[in-house]
């Protein structure tokens, strides 16, 4: 297993860019300010802004002061429901599962008719072979498919009316690190201060990359992937940052692209996890029970959860046994 980059010099990068555009007096108090995803880099930036009192001030700008409308915390999810910004009564975690559920099974279908390759992984993969489902202290669903393959797909479902298939790099101004495919008659909340930024209920369908044919070539990849990765942040920090983003993505998926699977003996996947697996693990697939219907998994389903889970039959421990909820809360358009 070859380990995944380390975010220090994105970190140092972040603030040296944040204190370049406040000594420039560029006016952070008169722009807004947008973090993706609760991670230790935005909660970092959020910090380092909060220093230089740079939140405080965007909120000014909206007519609120400190003391009187500014409070140190807030619950965020009851002061959205106390002002009904949503119209429809939230979905439970059942009925949120059963949507991603409707949605594998439409992945399948679409995959099938259009002789394209998926395959469980990660927890839904993990969840299928332990448990013939979902994990029951998770409630999410992973896929993964082959990057040419993905492309097709979001080929064909370009004017799907119910589902949308959001890729880095191909649709516009999706933030995204990893494609999904959602369920456009829902809704969930991102909370991104100072804004709200909404997506529907969806599944992640990870990209199968080709890395390389021995170790060299596998750690050029993950070197290539690396450098990308972090450009691709700090273009987040950009006066233009929709733009160069997208820009940005679009030409990190061409590097990563440069060789197609057919020429390359192993893969990986671009999602948290970077394990370099033979392509022959996967091949035609596996079909697996999952929640009722089966599914393709990896053909050598137990290599690929081995090295991600080592002995992954055991189950942990009750007290480890975390709340993995990927999806606090949703509602029906």
């Amino acid at each position: 297993m070859i380990p995944y980059g380390s975010n220090r010099i994105f970190l140092d990068s972040m603030k040296r860019n944040l204190d370049s555009i406040i000594d420039q007096n560029k006016g952070f108090e008169n722009r807004e300010i947008v973090f993706f995803g609760y991670t230790a880099i935005s909660l970092a930036a959020m910090e380092h802004l909060k220093i230089k009192g740079i939140m405080r001030l965007q909120l000014e700008r909206y007519g609120y002061s400190l003391g009187k409308e500014i409070f140190i915390y807030f619950d965020h999810q009851k002061e959205l429901e106390k002002n009904a910004v949503y119209p429809s009564p939230m979905l439970d975690v059942e009925e949120i599962k059963k949507r991603q559920f409707d949605i594998l099974c439409f992945l399948k279908e679409t995959a099938q008719s259009n002789n394209l390759k998926y395959y469980l992984m990660h927890g839904s993969l993990l969840g299928a072979v332990r448990h013939k489902g979902f994990i029951p202290w998770d409630d999410d669903i992973d896929t993964v498919m082959p990057v040419e393959d993905a492309f097709k797909l979001y080929d064909v479902l370009k004017n799907n009316d119910r589902y949308e298939f959001y890729v880095p790099g191909k649709s516009d101004y999706y933030i995204g690190e990893t494609p999904m495919l959602m369920d456009k008659t829902t809704i969930m909340y991102l909370m991104k201060f100072p804004l709200l930024i909404c997506q529907g209920v969806g599944i992640d369908v990870d990209l199968l990359f080709p890395t390389g044919n021995n170790d060299f070539e596998n750690e050029e990849f993950i070197r290539i992937y690396n450098e990308q990765e972090n450009q691709l942040r700090a273009a987040y920090m950009e006066e233009d940052y929709k733009t160069a983003v997208q820009n940005r993505a679009a030409y990190m998926l061409s590097k990563l692209t440069e060789h197609s699977i057919e020429e390359k003996e192993y893969v990986c996947g671009s999602y948290i996890y970077m394990e370099m697996i033979k392509k022959s693990c996967f091949g035609e697939g596996e079909d697996m029970l999952f929640e009722g219907r089966t599914f393709k998994g990896p053909k050598e389903y137990d290599i690929v959860l081995k090295e991600m889970y080592g002995d992954y039959m055991t189950p942990p421990p009750v007290e480890e046994r975390n709340d993995t909820r990927h999806v606090t809360y949703a509602y029906r358009r």
